[in-house]
């Protein structure tokens, strides 16, 4: 299950459910400026990259066991609650989110 979030201010979890242990590839696309994003697997800091512009990304992840797993993108740090929207922080724009390319372990 894919978050439906396409704009991101705190963090947008994906749901993956793995009949085995193996890999896939979260495919998608981030839009920013001056921002960073980590990639979470089950709560687990994968990888982060600075926003400044579109960043188009496949990230291979591997699955230890079969199950349910969390795919988190975090803005970091997440932007806060502003009282006034002049204030507001800068969001991050996901789009083209998808899974692919599963394969088991052998």
């Amino acid at each position: 299950v894919l978050t439906p979030e396409t704009e991101i201010s705190d963090h947008a979890d994906s749901y993956l459910y793995a009949p085995e242990g193996g890999t896939v590839t979260l495919h998608f696309t981030l839009a920013g400026a001056g921002r960073v994003v980590g990639l979470y697997l089950d709560q687990q800091v994968v990888e982060r990259w600075p926003v400044n512009q579109e960043l188009t990304l496949a990230v291979p992840l591997t699955l230890s066991w079969a199950g349910y797993h969390t795919a988190t993108l975090a803005v970091e740090p997440p932007c806060p609650v502003s009282p006034h929207p002049a204030l507001a922080c800068q969001i991050v724009t996901l789009t083209d989110l998808m899974w692919a390319d599963w394969t088991p372990t052998p």
